[in-house]
Parts: structure tokens; C-alpha cells; sequence
């Protein structure tokens, strides 16, 4: 998969109650190679659970794949490539 892989982008932060945040996460991939691997590819946007323990950014659950009502609510920072 490595060779397969291009780059990750995080384009927005939502805070969260409770020293938690949710990453809004781009996957960029060699679309064709990933192709023949596979006839489902793989989102281009997930969401990336995040919370602080102790001062250090953990992952904080299943990363999940991106919907339209995740931008409605909440406290969003966008990122600009």
C-alpha cells in the first residue's frame, strides 16, 4: 500500500467538549494503482477522532468516513493547503 499512498491533509479541526477535537482528513492515492487493488476505493475525506490526555494528542476512536452534516454545527477551523 505504501507506494499507493500519496499524501494526508488535514483540512478542518471541530473542538469538542471535554479536551477532545474531530479531523476533517484528506487521503490523496494513486487512484489507478489503488484500482487494481481494489474495486471499492477508499474515501478521499475521514473523520479522525482526537483527545488530550495529559497534554498529548491521542487518537480518540475509529477514524470514519467524511458526511455533509459534519460541517453544519460546531466550532470549525478550516486549513488552506
Amino acid at each position: 500500500m505504501a507506494p499507493i499512498f500519496k499524501g494526508i491533509q488535514i483540512v478542518a479541526k471541530k473542538s469538542l467538549p471535554d479536551d477532545s477535537v474531530e479531523l476533517k482528513v484528506r487521503y490523496a492515492y494513486d487512484t489507478e494503482a489503488m484500482s487494481k487493488l481494489t474495486p471499492n476505493l477508499p474515501p478521499d475525506l475521514m473523520i479522525q477522532p482526537m483527545v488530550n490526555v495529559s497534554g498529548q494528542w491521542k487518537l480518540g476512536g475509529s477514524t470514519r468516513g467524511h458526511k455533509p452534516s459534519w460541517d453544519e454545527g460546531g466550532q470549525i477551523q478550516t486549513f488552506e493547503p
